[in-house]
């Protein structure tokens, strides 16, 4: 997905802002034929939770955009919200917690010391998941997946949408 910024950083000319880039693949879904909606929902250890509802993109139109927003979504909202479960519900979330499955570091990552890039390169960088790395394993509900991780930075506090 092509976006140009209208205004262009002089210190690193290729970023793209993750709200221009999220606004164009949401109106990108709304275009498109069999775009389904996916909810994020966010456990707390006690037993509040925080629900997300987006829109992806049909299977085989452009999964690996459909990942990027899936997998930038959840890391912002661990980040934001907090969480020790992770459930994916919708049509798409089978094969997005598989991808997200295989991709998770299989070691906590540390942010020291790690290289930043902000283009993509040939090889995909692996996505850095709160420590540990979320279990992803499918619920009672075949089309709610979860995804588990201890995470020392849960926040507590109501539902929050």
């Amino acid at each position: 997905m092509d976006v140009t910024p209208r205004h262009r950083s002089s210190i690193d000319p290729g970023l793209v802002p993750a709200a221009l880039w999220t606004r164009a693949y949401l109106r990108r879904c709304a275009a498109t034929t069999g775009s389904t909606e996916l909810t994020i929902a966010l456990r707390r250890a006690d037993g509040t939770a925080s629900l997300f509802r987006t829109q992806v993109l049909a299977f085989g139109v452009d999964d690996p955009a459909t990942y990027l927003h899936v997998e930038r979504t959840v890391k912002f909202l661990l980040w934001s919200r907090g969480g020790e479960e992770i459930l994916l519900s919708g049509p798409a979330a089978e094969s997005l917690a598989v991808k997200l499955r295989t991709d998770a570091p299989s070691t906590p990552t540390s942010s020291s010391g790690s290289s930043k890039s902000r283009s993509p390169s040939a090889t995909s960088p692996q996505p850095s998941f709160p420590s540990p790395p979320p279990r992803i394993s499918p619920s009672a509900d075949t089309s709610t997946v979860v995804a588990s991780a201890s995470t020392s930075e849960a926040r507590t506090g109501s539902a929050r949408r």
